[in-house]
């Protein structure tokens, strides 16, 4: 993945691949570090991160927070939605999207806080 990165353009849909099998053949925690090295990306290159493979991983990221939260690891929830809404401001049909997923948070956050 270092490799593709170094090249003077990066290869978005070949970069989004390799992260997708880094992910499905891993556990949480590099999950979570792949996430936040794929959030990077996305914010660093400028658009040429597949859309599709940036909603696949806010699904990612907010289906385990939603594992997480129903287990009452509350702390590891609140870090998966985090990620999954950082995701959200990059994907298409973001503001119906970001509406449910602020609205879901708040429901957790004033569960936790209760």
């Amino acid at each position: 993945m270092s490799m593709i990165c170094k090249r003077n353009e990066v290869d978005g849909v070949r970069l989004s691949r390799i992260i997708r099998e880094i992910i499905n053949e891993s556990e949480d925690e590099e999950i979570l570090d792949m996430i936040d090295k794929a959030i990077t990306m996305i914010k660093s290159t400028d658009g040429i991160y597949p859309k599709k493979e940036i909603e696949w991983l806010m699904r990612i990221s907010w289906n385990k927070g939603n594992k997480s939260r129903y287990k009452q690891d509350n702390r590891r929830a609140k870090e998966w939605y985090n990620k999954a809404i950082t995701l959200s401001e990059n994907i298409e049909r973001r503001d119906e999207i970001i509406e449910k997923m602020n609205k879901e948070y708040q429901i957790f956050i004033n569960e936790i806080n209760k």
